[in-house]
Order: structure tokens, then C-alpha cells, then sequence
């Protein structure tokens, strides 16, 4: 579709970003070799054309990053955010070029602000997950599953054909304890699409999170057939994907060794997260990541013997029913700057040590209650107790008591914490718009995606004016037109001050666009208009759109603003029919996505 949309148009600029966008999907997740310098060279095409765009300048960052010029490729994503500061696809897809530079919490605030900008993905929430576990972020990591498979279930509902949130879904369930539920979904992934490869890798990560570890080696078997029959040999012992039995088999193999050497004292810490290849200051390869800082501080918790694990680790080798007795949870041990990390203590009757490691039992010993006198069986400790109990519950009773007798003051007016509550409410900036979705009159209801992409280029349009505060569209398709709305309650949610609702009717060689501006504060109609033109005139109906409402909330408009505004997006409506056809196939798997996109 893109490849036909630019043969239409050479000067789409959108169209070659879409191009790059699918060549780098292909090379990143299905192994199909495009040419890194092909796809630069597309996204290249696209910002020579509008550099500008936001889209472009994410597509080139994608590309750089699979090249491994990581500097160069956030240089882009940066860039792509400050043009468009709202853009879901910027922010998600440099949270997963950090992802494999290793910047995890770079790559958790990207999907946080991805989750925000578009609350109804299901992706970023659900691969906040392990971001967050390796982060040892564990309240975190609860909250982002429960929301994760709730987003990823409602996904399912409306589009049961895709896989994507059934086998996205499964580790949020591994990760909340439903491990039957988790089953059921490996199921319905399988059934879906069982020959995808994202479906059958995720699946697999499913099995070995539940121990299934033959199941998960067949299937990844299946995924990658090109590497031979040899894979599932090659796979047991790759530490890329059971690199927890294997880091504890090293462990106790090194305390082994300790053992026949008592004038060394070794200690080790233990965790699974992201590492990146590094040349240090000698010119010698190195490693380097949040694993290893992790790693480190877990380490640091021990004593000369110890062999202590992250909770992370310890989690996934409780799965594993020869290692679960060799696990002695310790509790939380508070590491550098500040943080806190929960500890397990691996050792078995001949190796490790069991004992209680000096810096927990220090802590221990200052977080313990002292009254001045150590309470004997029979002596006066408990006396003091008692005493600091009832002095508690007298200040308790003191504060009840004075609260009672204060609350009729208080209502001769405002208290002081109330004004301030009143003050911080958020004001709606006046000259502030959602566009929400336009609704299709069409007889042939397939021109949804050609009414989507009147809507998207209206909104841009609007975009482009910096007087204005305009709501992304992956904001407004929550309220997707032929559902019930409530503009008040859209606007409240929103934070604008006013909406712009419009239809497209699609006939023949013929448009009519109806649009008009409400007041979302008070349902008032401030500014309507029907455009009834030839098809061709589509691009300059959406420019006066633009312009209209820039007039009516008195935005000021720079002559360069006017001029982008004016300046259509293609000049040709079948281009444009294929580029927003897209919209529609995204929500198709991966591979069938990009196939038709690309042909």
C-alpha cells in the first residue's frame, strides 16, 4: 500500500516513513534482511520531502537503532517527541530502542508516557512489566499486570482474530499468581495464529515461566525452523533463554571451588535482567547494563559465603521443584541511594552460607523498638509498653476530641485547606480543541478508514498552530463516533474548552464534510459548516476547516502556520486512500500487516 501510495505521489512524505517503518519491522522481528541502508535511504526520501514530520524522524531513529548507532537513533526519537510531543508511536518505539540499549528506566518513563498519551493500549502496560521487575520496581510491577490484562483482555473482545493480546497477556497472569487462566490464554494464542513467530516466542516464555521447559523448547523450535534440528541442543544450554538455572549452576559450581580454597572469601549476588557489550577505557570488551548494577548491589547485601538472589531470580526458580527448598526468603535490604531490594538466600547443606547476612541484622537491629529497659518475663518491660500504648491512644483521644470540637468553626466558611484544594483545580486553556473521530455517512462503509484520515489531517492542521492546545489522536479515538457522548463529560476528561464533531459522506467522484465547533463547557454551538465539493477538493476542505477554527478562538496564526496549513499532505486522494488504509490493517498480526502494507 505505502509502495503504491509514493508511485501515486513521489512527494508523500508519510508514505516513505510508512515504507521504513514496515522494512525495520521485518528486519527487527522477523530476520528478513531489507538493508539498513535501504530503510535509512526511505526515511531519508521522507525528510528531505517535510523535516518536520514527527513520523519521519521516528521512522530513521527505528532504522538507526537496528544498525546499533544508538546515539545517532536517539538524536531522532528526541527530536520526533519535540514535534510532537503527543505521538504515541515516538515514544513507544524509543521505549524499545532503549530497551535494547539496556536504558530500562529510560525505557519505562517512554512506555509511561506511551500508556498515558493512549490509555487503551494494552502493549505498553503489559511490557512495562518486566521492565519494571528488572528495575526492582515490584509494587510496580502488580499494578502494571492487573491493568495489563484487563487493557489486553478488552482488547481480545473486540478483536478476536489478533494474537497479539492473548500472548501478551500471559505473563501478566504468570506475574498475578493465575497460572490456570495463563494456560487457557497459551491456548487461545495457539489457536489463533500457531505458526506466528511472536505468538510462538511469547507462548514459549509462557511455558518456561511455568516450567513447561519441553514445551517451550518445541516451540521455539517451530519459530525459528532455519536454525536446524540442532536448535533445541543449542537452546538448553543458551543462557539467553534459561540463563537462570544456568547462573545458579555456576554459582554453586564456584562455591564448590571456594570450598577446596578457605583463604579466599567470595560472596555472590544474583539477578536476570538486560546487559549491553562495552569497550572500556583499555580497549577491552566489557559488559555493562542495569543487570549487572543490580547484580552488584544484591551482592552487596552478603557476607563472605553467601550466594543471595534477587526476588526477580528467586520468583522464576520457584517454578523449578529441586530448587524451591534451597530458597530462604530474607526479607528487604536497602541498597545504594536509598532504594530497597528484596533479598533471597540461596544455600543447600554444603554450599553457601545460612546464616543472616551482618548488614540485615543491623537493620534489623536500629528498626527494632527500644523503651530504655529490656523486657524480662516477669519485670517491668512490658509495664512501659503498656504505658506508651495508653499515651498513644490519649493523643489518639486528644486530636478526636479537639477535631469535634473545632468542626462547627469550621463551617462559618471555607477552611484553609479547601481554598487551596479550589485553587489548584486546572484551568481549560480557552484556545484548547480535541477533534474527536468524525463519523462516516458512506454507503460503502470500507471509506471508515478515508473519514479517519480527513479527521487526522484536520487535527494536524490545528497542530501546527502554537496558539492552540490540540488533544492527539490516539487521545480523541476513545471516542470513536456512533458510541453515545457526553461532550461535557469528553471535554471535563480531555481538559479542552472546545470540541470539533464532522462527518464524511463519500459518493462517486463527490465529498460532503459537515463540521462544527462546540463549547464543551456549556454544549453551546459556536461554528458549523457542510462542504459539498469533488473529491479532489478534499485536501483544501480540510485546510478551511483548519483556518476556521483558528478564527473562531481568535488563535494568532504565523504566516509560516498559514502557510503549512495550506500545504496538502499529497495531491493525489488515491495515495492518500492508501496511506490511512493502513489504519484498518494494524490491527491485523505482524507479518500479515506489513505484507499487505509493503505489496
Amino acid at each position: 500500500m505505502f509502495i503504491k501510495a509514493v508511485e501515486l505521489d513521489p512527494l508523500y512524505a508519510r508514505a516513505y516513513a510508512g515504507i521504513a517503518d514496515c522494512d525495520s519491522f521485518l528486519f527487527l522481528h522477523y530476520h528478513i534482511d531489507v538493508g539498513i541502508d535501504n530503510i535509512l535511504a526511505t526515511a531519508a526520501k521522507a525528510l528531505a520531502i517535510d523535516d518536520r514530520l514527527a513520523e519521519a524522524h521516528a521512522s530513521r531513529g527505528v532504522a538507526l537503532s537496528a544498525g546499533e548507532r544508538h546515539e545517532e537513533a536517539t538524536a531522532e526519537f528526541e527530536q520526533a517527541i519535540a514535534l510532537d510531543p503527543n505521538s504515541f508511536e515516538a515514544h513507544y518505539l524509543y521505549a524499545r530502542a532503549s530497551v535494547t540499549q539496556g536504558k530500562l528506566k529510560r525505557a519505562a518513563a517512554l512506555f509511561e508516557r506511551a500508556a498515558h498519551i493512549k490509555p487503551d493500549d494494552y502493549q505498553s502496560v503489559c511490557l512495562l512489566i518486566n521492565l519494571y521487575r528488572s528495575l526492582g520496581r515490584d509494587h510496580d510491577t502488580e499494578d502494571a499486570a492487573r491493568k495489563g490484562i484487563n487493557l489486553a483482555e478488552r482488547e481480545l473482545n473486540l478483536h478476536p482474530d489478533d494474537p497479539r493480546p492473548a500472548h501478551l497477556g500471559i505473563a501478566a497472569l504468570i506475574e498475578l499468581g493465575e497460572t490456570e487462566r495463563a494456560r487457557e490464554w497459551i491456548s487461545r494464542a495457539l489457536a489463533i495464529d500457531p505458526e506466528d513467530v511472536h505468538t510462538l516466542y511469547n507462548v514459549a516464555c509462557g511455558y518456561t515461566k511455568l516450567g513447561d521447559i519441553d514445551k517451550a523448547f518445541d516451540l521455539l523450535e517451530r519459530s525459528l525452523p532455519r536454525y536446524g534440528p540442532e536448535l533445541k541442543k543449542w537452546i538448553k544450554h543458551d543462557s539467553d533463554f534459561d540463563d537462570l538455572r544456568n547462573l545458579l549452576e555456576c554459582a554453586l559450581e564456584i562455591g564448590r571451588a571456594d570450598k577446596a580454597h578457605p583463604e579466599l572469601s567470595l560472596r555472590m549476588g544474583v539477578h536476570s535482567g538486560p546487559i549491553s557489550g562495552v569497550v572500556d577505557v583499555n580497549g577491552r570488551a566489557n559488559v555493562a547494563g542495569a543487570g549487572i548494577n543490580i547484580a552488584q548491589r544484591v551482592m552487596d547485601c552478603g557476607d563472605a559465603g553467601h550466594i543471595l538472589l534477587s526476588k526477580h531470580v528467586a520468583e522464576d526458580l520457584e517454578q523449578y521443584g529441586h530448587w524451591r527448598p534451597h530458597l530462604h526468603d530474607l526479607g528487604e535490604c536497602e541498597v545504594k541511594h536509598g532504594g530497597r531490594l528484596s533479598i533471597v538466600n540461596l544455600y543447600t547443606e554444603e554450599l553457601g552460607n545460612p546464616e543472616v547476612p551482618q548488614k540485615l541484622r543491623h537493620a534489623r537491629a536500629k528498626a527494632a523498638p527500644q523503651f530504655g529497659t529490656e523486657a524480662r518475663p516477669g519485670g517491668k518491660g512490658w509495664m512501659l509498653v503498656a504505658a506508651a500504648a495508653i499515651l498513644i491512644l490519649a493523643l489518639v483521644g486528644g486530636l478526636l476530641l479537639w477535631q469535634r470540637r473545632a468542626a462547627p468553626s469550621a463551617r462559618s466558611g471555607p477552611s484553609p485547606i479547601a481554598t487551596r484544594v479550589a485553587a489548584n483545580v486546572p484551568v481549560v486553556p480557552e484556545k484548547s480543541i480535541a477533534v474527536l473521530p468524525f463519523g462516516n455517512l458512506s454507503d460503502d462503509k470500507q471509506n471508515a478508514y478515508f473519514t479517519d484520515g480527513v479527521q487526522d489531517e484536520i487535527l494536524t492542521d490545528l497542530a501546527k498552530v502554537a496558539d492552540l492546545k490540540v488533544i492527539s489522536r490516539t487521545s480523541v479515538m476513545l471516542y470513536k463516533s456512533g458510541n453515545p457522548r457526553n461532550l461535557r463529560g469528553i471535554g471535563q476528561q480531555l481538559g479542552v474548552a472546545h470540541l470539533l464533531e464532522g462527518s464524511v459522506q463519500r459518493v462517486g467522484s463527490r465529498v460532503r464534510v459537515n463540521a462544527q465547533l462546540m463549547d464543551a463547557r456549556t454544549d453551546a454551538h459556536l461554528w458549523a459548516q457542510t462542504y459539498d465539493r469533488d473529491l479532489a477538493d478534499v485536501f483544501a476542505i480540510q485546510s478551511e476547516i483548519a483556518k476556521g477554527i483558528a478564527d473562531q478562538l481568535q488563535a494568532e496564526l504565523s504566516p509560516q502556520e498559514k502557510a503549512a496549513i495550506e500545504q496538502p499532505p499529497t495531491t493525489d486522494v488515491t495515495a492518500f486512500d492508501l496511506l490511512f488504509f493502513r489504519r484498518t490493517l494494524a490491527r491485523l498480526p505482524g507479518r500479515v500487516c506489513c505484507k499487505r502494507l509493503i505489496c
